[in-house]
């Protein structure tokens, strides 16, 4: 009777005793092990839904999808990878509202492709001296081209000017005016408005209140479209 009581038959009787755990039904199932006695454990992830067994490599590692969700976090993506294992990324590129999205243009061998824009140029426009008291044009915008115009203007004799910002096909009245009878100062550094944008065949239109005495400088840059 001692002999089964001892502690090396106590040992061994607990060494056989089975692990079982409890399944979401509440039904019970033994534990595996693996041949060397150690035990078998499996990862089960859950979504709030649904039970799914995580995989695992031959080796052993555990098989890890990582995935990517859109701006709104609705929708999830796998990333993408090649076939060496690096993560295969795809740049995009935004308007200037920021409400599309547009893939990057690659060459074959991975070099990004950049379309520059045509920035335009300055050109020289002659300073233009008013010499009537009826509405000047002083600069018209080309055809196909967006102007960036900035207007200097100095005077011999302090004298009103009136500017307008006319566009294609209209006149000079109070919907586009930049300033009128404003006083120009004689024999004072240059005053300037500007810059402002012209449209294609939009013009520049000066009046002065006496003649021969305001001087008007432009500086233009004229953009192709």
């Amino acid at each position: 009777m001692a002999g089964r009581n001892s502690p090396k038959k106590i040992l061994e009787f607990f060494s056989r005793v089975g692990l079982y755990l409890f399944k979401s039904d509440g039904n019970e199932i033994e534990a595996a092990a693996e041949d060397d006695g150690t035990q078998r454990q499996q990862t089960i992830l859950y979504d709030g839904t649904n039970q799914v067994r995580a995989r695992a490599e031959a080796t052993g590692e555990a098989r890890v999808v990582p995935l990517v969700s859109d701006d709104q976090g609705t929708t999830l993506r796998y990333i993408d990878s090649e076939t060496t294992g690096e993560v295969r990324i795809v740049p995009l590129g935004s308007d200037d509202a920021g409400t599309t999205l547009r893939y990057l243009r690659t060459l074959s061998d991975g070099t990004l492709v950049v379309d520059t824009q045509d920035t335009g140029s300055h050109v020289w426009v002659a300073p233009v001296r008013l010499t009537g008291v009826t509405p000047t044009t002083i600069y018209t915008c080309p055809a196909s081209t967006i102007a960036i115009v900035t207007i200097h203007f100095a005077a011999t004799t302090t004298t009103n000017l009136s500017l307008h910002r006319v566009p294609s096909g209209g006149s000079a009245d109070a919907t586009n005016a930049l300033m009128t009878t404003y006083p120009v100062t004689a024999n004072l550094p240059p005053a300037g408005v500007g810059p402002f944008t012209l449209h294609a065949s939009g013009l520049i239109s000066a009046t002065a209140a006496i003649a021969n005495n305001i001087v008007v400088h432009l500086t233009v840059q004229e953009i192709p479209t």
